[in-house]
């Protein structure tokens, strides 16, 4: 510290128009500046749930319609529509986890281990799918078998 303090005196005589500054002083500037994104974050956060929470409703009734025939196929062979539900939620939350998880160690890894990684909008958007899978798993159940063989 003594070398530093040193240096910097050494550095504002000669050269009056620079500062020194070390790791934990530029650190700090660096945390500073990140507060106005942070913030930021904060206020978007809802908008990009809502927006996210659409996509991934979107793509599950894709997937139930997309499967119509192989879940009428299941209820033939005598799954009850239950087990059905069940299949279909747990596929749901499987992908779900594996894409919350993915979202963490995307995120912890581009901000390099920071506290900045909340685990707040992974947890909410985890809950969304969970209600979105039990909804969409109970359209996936409600498709009568006849017309779904019929229209195939």
């Amino acid at each position: 510290d003594d070398r530093i303090d040193t240096l910097r005196e050494k550095l504002a005589l000669e050269m009056p128009e620079l500062s020194a500054i070390t790791v934990d002083d530029y650190g700090e500037v660096i945390a500073e500046d990140l507060v106005p994104l942070r913030d930021a974050a904060r206020k978007y956060t809802p908008v990009l749930l809502l927006i996210s929470l659409q996509v991934v409703i979107a793509t599950a009734l894709a997937v139930v319609h997309s499967r119509r025939r192989e879940l009428s196929i299941l209820r033939i062979i005598g799954f009850s529509y239950r087990k059905i539900w069940l299949l279909f939620t747990l596929e749901c939350l499987l992908s779900s986890a594996l894409a919350c998880g993915l979202g963490l160690i995307v995120a912890a890894y581009f901000l390099f281990g920071s506290s900045a990684v909340s685990l707040m909008p992974f947890v909410s958007a985890f809950v969304a799918s969970i209600l979105v899978s039990l909804v969409v798993g109970r359209r996936a159940v409600s498709n009568s078998v006849p017309s779904v063989l019929r229209n195939a």
